[in-house]
């Protein structure tokens, strides 16, 4: 009857520890898990915040190009102007360059009437 009741307690004994082994795996399973969610997790934030990153450099990049463009055209509006201008004042030299080829001409005629 020892015999009996020793093997009877050594299989519940036996149970239980592989119970409690079993027991312990599966945590340790769920830790792995657990773990592994919460590093996909992370990845995707980091993603999102890169992402999010890109689109704000891609904004800005945007608003320099279009900063850079005002600038540009706004430069060349100046230039413009100032060519223009310029433009203007040639064209007023030439007339008083000719302006003063006449009058030579005239004080040459009115010599010339003198004498």
């Amino acid at each position: 009857m020892k015999d009996e009741e020793q093997v009877k307690e050594e299989e519940v004994k036996n149970e239980e520890q592989v119970k409690v082994k079993d027991e312990e795996q599966a945590k340790e399973e769920n830790k792995e898990q657990a773990k592994e969610e919460e590093e996909v997790k992370n990845e995707e934030q980091a993603k999102e915040k890169d992402d999010e990153q890109a689109k704000e450099e891609e904004v800005t990049n945007e608003e320099q190009v279009m900063v850079e463009k005002m600038k540009n055209e706004e430069q060349a509006k100046v230039e413009n102007v100032s060519n223009e201008e310029q433009a203007k004042e040639e064209v007023k030299d030439e007339e008083q360059a000719k302006e003063e080829v006449k009058d030579e001409e005239k004080a040459k005629e009115e010599e010339v009437k003198h004498e």
